[in-house]
């Protein structure tokens, strides 16, 4: 026989740390798929790459886009005009060095391979940084001669050829 105003008893586990231990499960797995989630996005926002080119070698003043260059610089190193196509454009870097240009006579391919380390941010090339010419590593340098415009080479964003 049940009497109607005795309180109804609740059933225990026992256990009142249960809802406290859901609790910080369920935080540490929103914490892990935040990160998976933020790890794409991060890299998407700013990262680098390192990429190889081949580039063909045009003597003198065979290549019109560095023509007005000088043909020397400061230190009486010669200028050495390399280019690369990517799609319809003809992409180009200048340098001067004598030991590049000696290479470059002396090979009947008159191709080189340039290293960069391209910089990405938002997913586009903002900015590239040669790390090896033929090589010789960095000492065929880029001139202060080849930066014109808002780029190095001219107005061609780096974007457009990497």
């Amino acid at each position: 026989m049940t009497l109607p105003d005795q309180p109804k008893t609740i059933e225990s586990s026992g256990n009142r740390c249960e809802p406290r231990l859901r609790r910080k499960l369920g935080y540490s797995i929103a914490a892990i798929a935040a990160i998976i989630l933020l790890v794409p996005a991060a890299r998407f926002i700013y990262h680098t790459k390192t990429e190889t080119f081949s580039l063909s070698y045009f003597p003198g003043n065979t290549y019109a886009p560095a023509r007005d260059l000088p043909g020397v610089d400061e230190h009486g190193e010669p200028r050495v005009v390399l280019v690369r196509r990517r799609g319809q454009m003809e992409c180009f870097d200048v340098f001067y060095s004598q030991k590049l240009n000696d290479l470059l006579e002396a090979n009947p391919s008159r191709r080189v391979n340039i290293t960069y380390r391209v910089f990405y941010r938002f997913g586009r090339p903002f900015w590239i940084e040669t790390l090896d010419v033929a090589g010789l590593g960095i000492e065929p340098s880029t001139s202060r001669f080849t930066v014109r415009g808002n780029y190095r080479t001219g107005n061609t964003k780096p974007g457009e050829c990497f």
